[in-house]
């Protein structure tokens, strides 16, 4: 489930934060993220969409890397690089996601199949022009399925 928390995160430019966990564990503790512009912050996670189109940053010691590919039809986003792959779609119902962080040469496969409800908010605005930092950060938790509710946002 993808939930807003109350407040903010320290730091002069965060938007909010968002939690998300895995869908299949809604008793677990979420991880928090803090948004920033085209940055995303937990403790385990931060990633940067630089100017050149790509997200880059650490999960944990490891470098992230994906850039956007060309071609893609009307309203999908293709995304691969050094740490995966993943293909996306804005829809009404949230952000579609299909791929994997994780490759041959970094075997940390954490696969992602899953429609990630939407909230509202500067966070949830910001993480709708820029969905693949909601798509990472979703998979550094684990985030795979389908929500059995809608967002639980506030």
């Amino acid at each position: 489930m993808v939930a807003l928390v109350a407040g903010c995160a320290a730091g002069s430019r965060s938007l909010g934060e968002i939690q998300l966990r895995p869908f299949t564990d809604a008793s677990g503790l979420p991880a928090a993220f803090e948004i920033q512009d085209r940055r995303v912050l937990s403790r385990d996670l931060d990633i940067v969409l630089a100017g050149d189109g790509c997200i880059r940053g650490t999960f944990g010691l490891r470098p992230v890397e994906f850039c956007q590919r060309q071609g893609a039809p009307p309203g999908v986003e293709v995304w691969s690089g050094s740490s995966g792959r993943f293909t996306l779609e804005l829809r009404a119902d949230g952000v579609h996601v299909d791929g994997v962080l994780g490759t041959e040469a970094a075997p940390l496969e954490r696969p992602l199949l899953a429609t990630l409800p939407l909230g509202t908010g500067p966070q949830w605005d910001e993480l709708r022009r820029h969905p693949a930092l909601l798509a990472v950060a979703a998979a550094s938790v684990g985030v795979h399925g389908e929500p059995s509710i809608g967002p639980a946002a506030r």
